[in-house]
């Protein structure tokens, strides 16, 4: 198991409550506008998701060493900014566009 503590000011945390469930939501919609003609809703249903970080390649390696630090505690993070990206798929790549960036104001 891994522990992490991320300090965000209370005001910060209040802003981000707010609008994230109001982004998923339209995300969500937008989504089934898009799917619904391509009959995807028949064969799955969208979820909405959050990443907090990805891992782009070597993740053998990457799990390997999570591994060793299963047990520690990594103290305390400190989040500078905030950022809610949106991911376009298209048939050679994927784009990611920034939706919303929140800055934290310590």
């Amino acid at each position: 198991m891994i522990n992490f503590n991320i300090k965000i000011s209370s005001h910060n945390l209040q802003i981000i409550s707010k609008i994230i469930p109001t982004l998923l939501k339209k995300l969500n919609k937008n989504v089934e506008k898009t799917l619904i003609p391509l009959n995807f809703s028949a064969i799955i249903q969208f979820k909405t998701q959050i990443s907090g970080f990805r891992i782009k390649n070597k993740i053998k390696n990457t799990i390997d060493m999570s591994d060793d630090f299963r047990i520690n505690n990594f103290g305390v993070q400190e989040i500078t900014n905030f950022k809610l990206k949106q991911s376009v798929f298209n048939s050679k790549d994927v784009l990611y566009f920034d939706l919303m960036e929140k800055k934290n104001e310590l």
